[in-house]
C-alpha cells in the first residue's frame, strides 16, 4: 500500500536464446570468477557468438538478467545445452554509430576565438550588413531571450495531459486520472531525468554549472508517482535530486517508483536510502512494466492481482537510445543506456497516450563540415522507425534532446586564448542530435497531431549565443520540415501540422488527445 494506493506492478521481460546485440559478452564458466581476460577481450559482436532462434517475449515479476547467463535455444533443454556468457558492458549495434577518424577530427576543430558569439553581436552585424533582414534579425534575437518562470504544476481541465520543462532533460509529465477506485483527483505523474542541482557533477564545488537556475527545487512539486531515468551521466542521474525524492516521497507517505537501465539499479541501492526493491525496476531494452493503481474504493483489490489491457493502466518500455553511459570513466558504457516510450491507458474505450522520452541520443553522424541536409553519407539510427513499428501508431508526445547540453561548452566558455577548441556538432552529432535530427527523429515517430518539445538544451551552456543558436536552428529545421515552431506554450496549433515547442524552464503546455 503506498499511502491510500494500492500499486499493482507487472513486468515483461523479453527472453534472448542469444546475447542482445548491445550487449558485449565473454565466454565464461559459471564455476569460476570471470578471468581478467574476459574483461579486457569482450566480444564486441555478441550476436555472432550463438545461432539460435529468434527472442521471444515473456511474463515475469521476477530479477532482471543477471550478468552471468546461460544462451540456449528456445526450448528448455536447448537452455540446458547453450554456453555460458558473461556481460561486461553495452554497446550501440547499428552502423549508424560512427566514431570520429582523425580525418574527421582535424577537419572539424577549429582553434582561436570564442565558441559562439553573442546573440547581440549578430543582430547587430545583421543589421549594419542587411537592413531590414538584419532588423528583423534583431527582433528574432529578442524573441530568443531565454527565461525562468515559476512552474504552475495546475491542470484546467482534468482530461488532458501537461507537460512541463523544468530545466535541461527534466521534464514532469502529468497524466488525467486513472486509478481504480480512487478518491484523489490528483493526476498521475512522470518525473524524467530530474536533475535540480546546481552543478551536474560529482560535487557541487566544481564541473559544469547551470546558466539558469532551476524554476523549482524537490520540495515545491506535487507528488510523485514514477521517476523515469534514461543514462548514468551526472547531467541525467544527479545524486542530490533523487535523495531528496525519496525522502520527500517517504515523509508524504507516496514513495516513487524509479524505472531505470540495466544495470542501474546497484547504484540506487548503493545510496543507503533502504529503497524498496520493488521501488526499483532494472529494464533491458524492449522490456516493459506495466503499473496500476487503485483506490480505496477498490479495496478487493490487491498488489498480487493481475493487470487486465482493459482496465486503465501506464505501460512503461525501455526502448533502445545512441548514447553511452558511465560516471567516473572506467565505468564506461557499463550501465545501459536507454530513450522510454509511455502509454496511458485511460480505459478501454478510448485510445491511449504514447509519450516518447528521448533522454540523451543520437540520430545521424554527419561529418566535419557537417551537412545537415546530407542523409545519406552516414547511415541514420534505426531504432526510432524500430519504435514506431513496435508500437503501432503514432506518438503523441516526444520529449527530444536538441543539444549537446553540457560539459563542452561550459568548459570552453572558460577558454579565453584559445587554447581549447571549438568543434563542429557534426562530430558529436552520433552521440547527440541536433535541432535538424530532433525534427526528423519527431516525424518518424510522430504525425500531424503531434507535440514535441525540446530538452537537453539551453541549461548547462557556455554563451548565451549557445542558446540563441540552438532556438535559430530549431526554428529553421521546423520551417524546413512543414512543422510548426512554437514559444507560445498556450499555442494549441492547429491539428493540420506537427508542433514542436521550445519552451522557458518552467513553463508547461496541455495536450488533449485528437478526436
Amino acid at each position: 500500500m503506498d499511502g491510500d494506493m494500492t500499486v499493482r506492478q507487472r513486468i515483461h521481460r523479453r527472453h534472448h536464446t542469444r546475447p542482445p546485440a548491445h550487449h558485449v559478452v565473454a565466454a565464461a564458466d559459471p564455476s569460476a570468477a570471470p578471468s581478467l581476460s574476459s574483461y579486457l577481450f569482450p566480444n564486441q559482436e555478441p550476436e555472432k557468438l550463438y545461432d539460435s532462434q529468434r527472442s521471444s517475449v515473456f511474463e515475469t515479476d521476477g530479477p532482471s538478467d543477471d550478468t552471468l547467463k546461460k544462451y540456449g535455444g528456445g526450448s528448455e533443454a536447448g537452455r540446458e545445452e547453450g554456453k555460458w556468457y558473461v556481460r561486461t558492458g553495452f554497446r550501440n549495434p547499428w552502423d549508424s554509430w560512427h566514431k570520429p577518424t582523425i580525418g574527421d577530427v582535424w577537419n572539424g576543430v577549429r582553434w582561436g576565438g570564442a565558441a559562439d558569439e553573442s546573440g547581440e553581436d549578430r543582430a547587430a552585424l545583421a543589421i549594419e550588413e542587411e537592413g531590414e533582414e538584419g532588423r528583423q534579425q534583431q527582433r528574432n534575437s529578442i524573441d530568443d531571450a531565454l527565461k525562468v518562470v515559476p512552474p504552475d504544476f495546475s491542470i484546467s481541465e482534468p482530461s488532458s495531459t501537461k507537460v512541463t520543462w523544468l530545466g535541461h532533460a527534466t521534464a514532469l509529465l502529468q497524466l488525467p486520472i486513472a486509478r481504480h477506485g480512487a478518491s484523489t483527483s490528483e493526476p498521475l505523474r512522470v518525473l524524467f531525468d530530474p536533475i535540480f542541482s546546481a552543478r551536474c557533477s560529482p560535487t557541487q564545488y566544481v564541473g559544469p554549472q547551470r546558466t539558469f537556475a532551476a524554476p523549482c527545487q524537490v520540495q515545491d512539486l506535487p507528488r510523485i508517482d514514477v521517476v523515469v531515468i534514461s543514462h548514468s551521466h551526472y547531467d541525467h542521474l544527479d545524486y542530490e535530486s533523487i535523495v531528496q525524492l525519496w525522502q520527500k516521497g517517504e515523509r508524504e507517505g507516496h514513495k516513487p517508483r524509479f524505472m531505470v537501465p540495466l544495470g542501474n539499479k546497484a547504484w540506487f541501492a548503493s545510496l543507503g536510502l533502504g529503497i524498496d526493491d520493488e521501488n526499483i525496476v532494472e529494464l533491458d531494452w524492449w522490456d516493459e512494466v506495466w503499473l496500476a493503481w487503485s483506490g480505496t474504493g477498490a479495496a478487493s483489490l490487491s498488489s498480487t492481482d493481475e493487470i487486465t489491457r482493459e482496465e486503465p493502466h501506464l505501460r512503461l518500455i525501455c526502448t533502445p537510445a545512441q548514447h553511452g553511459s558511465g560516471r567516473y570513466g572506467l565505468d564506461s558504457s557499463t550501465t545501459l543506456w536507454a530513450s522510454w516510450t509511455l502509454e496511458h491507458h485511460f480505459d478501454a474505450r478510448s485510445e491511449p497516450l504514447r509519450v516518447f522520452f528521448g533522454g540523451d541520443t543520437g540520430y545521424q553522424f554527419h561529418g566535419s563540415p557537417p551537412d545537415l541536409n546530407d542523409t545519406t553519407s552516414y547511415a541514420p539510427c534505426p531504432a526510432f522507425a524500430q519504435i514506431r513499428r513496435h508500437l503501432g501508431a503514432p506518438v503523441h508526445l516526444c520529449l527530444l534532446p536538441i543539444s549537446v547540453g553540457a560539459t563542452f561548452s561550459f568548459v570552453k566558455s572558460y577558454d579565453f586564448i584559445g587554447v581549447i577548441p571549438t568543434m563542429d556538432e557534426g562530430l558529436t552529432s552520433a552521440n547527440h542530435m541536433g535541432p535538424q535530427d530532433a525534427v526528423r527523429v519527431a516525424r518518424i515517430l510522430g504525425d500531424r497531431h503531434t507535440l514535441a518539445l525540446a530538452i537537453h538544451w539551453g541549461t548547462f551552456v557556455g554563451s548565451l549565443g549557445e542558446v540563441q543558436r540552438s532556438m535559430r536552428e530549431l526554428r529553421q529545421a521546423c520551417d524546413d520540415n512543414g512543422v510548426d515552431y512554437v514559444r507560445d506554450p498556450s499555442e494549441t496549433g492547429t491539428g493540420a501540422r506537427m508542433m514542436f515547442a521550445c519552451l522557458n524552464h518552467g513553463d508547461g503546455l496541455c495536450y488533449a488527445l485528437p478526436r
